[in-house]
């Protein structure tokens, strides 16, 4: 089994050769008749912070081998991204699992009305769950800091390692801590008043096995510089006035992918991309 990202240097431009589409809502257009399917067949979600996580996932996860993986999200919510992966990748097995039981319930009627085999969804809590067999690659988009919040940042990692198969990789997508964010004074404030500082995180990964210090698209990466968070606080003043928000949107999308990975670890950002390797490959 191949469970390791390709030593690839870690780009969001067409270089990096990933078939993945460019946007997330694709294959869940097919759920929606009439002009909300085709505009979201066309454009997939709208909603600019799902748009810029998925740009930056997805060169990694279109570096992932295309057959015979082990995917496991963790904290999939309605199961946005396990059901574009397990469209876009027919020989993977993807696993959604999430605390909030109404979530993994409509995730799985949406992955019955398109028909899929090879996802499955099971409301679970974190600290609970054991997988059937350890995975390939685990998926944490914007979920892993609720527990590390409320002082159990260990036990999740002790999770991790142990759903992760030796050589699995780890995606975690979580914000940073609010003094590193580079939010605009005049523009509303971003939600996240807590999140994981870089020494932090490293130090997790090494006491737990996980490795960082790996050539290729592995480590630490500031992501959502100055433009980028000024994107997400615009898409936030304008979010309650449809007008203003269709005014926006121009500005919003154009702002958004500008900057979105730091130059340096010390760059001010809005959030973490860790990239790391479970060891024993």
């Amino acid at each position: 089994m191949i469970s390791k990202l390709k030593a690839v240097p870690f780009r969001l431009d067409a270089a990096s050769h990933t078939d993945l589409p460019r946007v997330l809502g694709q294959t869940e257009a097919a759920l929606h008749p009439g002009p909300p399917g085709w505009l979201q067949a066309s454009f997939g979600f709208f909603d600019i912070h799902t748009r810029q996580k998925w740009t930056l996932l997805r060169p990694l996860l279109g570096g992932l081998p295309r057959r015979g993986l082990r995917l496991l999200d963790a904290g999939c919510g309605t199961g946005r991204w396990a059901l574009e992966l397990a469209a876009r990748r027919p020989q993977w097995k993807v696993t959604g699992i999430d605390q909030d039981q109404h979530s993994i319930a409509e995730a799985q009627v949406r992955a019955r009305r398109l028909g899929f085999d090879n996802v499955s969804f099971e409301a679970a809590d974190f600290l609970d769950y054991v997988p059937p067999e350890r995975v390939d690659v685990l998926l944490s988009i914007a979920s892993a800091h609720y527990l590390a919040r409320a002082g159990k940042s260990q036990q999740l990692f002790s999770r991790f390692a142990d759903w992760l198969a030796p050589g699995g990789t780890l995606l975690l997508y979580g914000p940073r801590e609010p003094e590193a964010i580079p939010t605009m004074d005049w523009l509303p404030p971003l939600t996240n008043d807590w999140g994981f500082a870089r020494l932090q995180l490293l130090e997790l990964c090494r006491g737990h096995g996980l490795e960082t210090a790996l050539p290729g698209a592995y480590g630490l990466f500031p992501v959502i510089g100055r433009a980028a968070t000024m994107a997400k606080q615009l898409a936030i003043a304008t979010d309650r006035t449809p007008l203003l928000r269709a005014l926006a949107y121009p500005a919003v999308r154009a702002l958004g992918s500008v900057g979105l990975v730091g130059p340096r670890v010390d760059e001010p950002s809005s959030a973490w991309l860790l990239v790391a390797r479970r060891s024993g490959a």
